[in-house]
């Protein structure tokens, strides 16, 4: 018989065969543990309310037993399902809290025994969340060592999720040296047990040949057992499908083919893929396996735009400063190519200075320019210098230097916000 759980992790809800009372199996979208019980109470029970955290009361159960050895054995579930009602709680609690004021920290930290008591009593999700929280550093104090601790002791039960993770920390190099071929061998354990964004992470080695030699159709073969794996995780399916489509769309591995690639980015723009968005928006603009069609295009970029894609900010603010498939209008072109920078784009950062340069959208700035073009060349647009010096030699000595320290101000700033991003 199938019992449908929903996942505390991915939200996905899912039906899963021969489940036994209390056993805990792995998610099947994002390998995350879960625990089911199929119990139903005959006696008497009464609900003891216990306040954890901010208050969050906890439903204890406490089973009315005449047989006292009966009732022994069902204490001891009790204190059990006690733990593990703590622990979710727990898990509620810190989702809802922002953590900003000093009761908050308290109270997450009094949060914290009770994770460590429910991983010590076995309960692999409190094993796999402990380690999360010590490799974002997220209540605690980042901790790789402790991160990685409670990630192997979930792995030696078989979590999918924390064998993922282990990949994760072993490509980086999170807290011990990078070593490739370690986190192959953690990526392919996780998918073998149906992980799907270690699926999509061994089509990515493979694709790049980082740890194994490059190899595109035994990156193909990953990409696509995690774009067609059931019930999987929507991002780990859905930058499957994106990579298939961009393969495809390249010829690696395959013959080129648009059709195929534009039916891959389509999936994955449908889940919300950003980067799929971005893509489909091109193909149209570029007519590459369809007629072009400069308002599908828009449609296309600006849904990867609005979700925070620079690449697509730039892209319209191109299309609005040539008039492709809209009127001309500089100060829409500038908009967009302004948000495009403020999220690290340096195309867009250059082409804003050009605007401030030459006047176009606004009024003719050389100092703005200056600070744009430098900018640009900061995060590596290859034309920006010289086309920094052209700006630099309208400023007096005064002008460059408030420029140059405007430019050193704004790259930090930029570069903070790419990567909190």
């Amino acid at each position: 018989m199938a019992v449908r759980v929903q996942c505390l992790k991915c939200k996905n809800r899912c039906d899963v065969e021969d489940w036994k009372d209390g056993e805990t199996q792995s998610c099947p979208a994002c390998g995350y543990p879960l625990t089911v019980s199929r119990r139903k109470h005959t006696k008497l029970i009464v609900l003891v309310s216990v306040l954890i955290l901010l208050g969050l009361a906890v439903g204890g159960i406490i089973l009315a037993n005449n047989n006292a050895e009966q009732g022994e054995q069902e204490q001891k579930k009790t204190e059990q399902e006690d733990v593990d009602a703590q622990y979710k709680a727990g898990i509620k609690e810190m989702a809802e809290d922002g953590r900003t004021t000093q009761a908050a920290k308290k109270e997450n930290a009094a949060a914290m025994s009770w994770y460590r008591k429910a991983a010590e009593k076995g309960n692999v999700t409190a094993m796999c969340d402990l380690g999360e929280m010590y490799y974002l550093g997220d209540v605690v104090t980042q901790d790789y060592r402790k991160a990685a601790n409670w990630f192997h002791k979930a792995a030696e039960k078989g979590n999918a999720f924390a064998m993922h993770y282990l990949g994760v920390m072993c490509y980086l190099g999170n807290g011990a040296p990078q070593d490739y071929h370690k986190a192959m061998r953690w990526y392919r354990k996780a998918a073998e047990k149906g992980n799907v964004l270690a699926m999509f992470k061994l089509g990515g080695m493979y694709y790049l040949g980082n740890g194994v030699p490059q190899d595109y159709h035994k990156a193909m073969s990953w990409y696509r057992k995690a774009a067609e794996k059931r019930n999987a995780a929507a991002k780990g399916n859905a930058f499957a499908m994106s990579s298939l489509g961009l393969m495809y769309h390249r010829g690696n591995g395959v013959p080129q083919d648009y059709h195929k690639a534009m039916g891959w980015f389509r999936k994955a723009a449908e889940k919300g893929d950003t980067v799929a968005m971005f893509n489909l928006g091109v193909m149209y603009e570029k007519s590459q396996g369809v007629p072009q069609d400069y308002s599908k295009a828009m449609s296309w970029l600006r849904k990867a735009a609005e979700k925070g894609n620079a690449e697509a900010m730039f892209n319209l603010g191109v299309m609005y400063d040539n008039g492709q498939g809209v009127p001309q209008e500089y100060s829409k072109a500038m908009s967009w190519y302004r948000k495009g920078a403020e999220q690290g784009n340096a195309e867009a950062m250059y082409n804003l200075g050009v605007m401030y340069y030459n006047g176009q959208g606004t009024p003719e700035n050389d100092a703005e320019a200056y600070v744009w073009f430098s900018v640009a060349a900061m995060f590596g647009n290859k034309t920006a210098s010289e086309s920094c010096d052209l700006a630099a030699s309208k400023l007096t000595p005064s002008e460059k230097q408030a420029a140059q320290s405007g430019a050193s101000e704004l790259f930090k700033k930029i570069k903070v916000g790419a990567k909190n991003d």
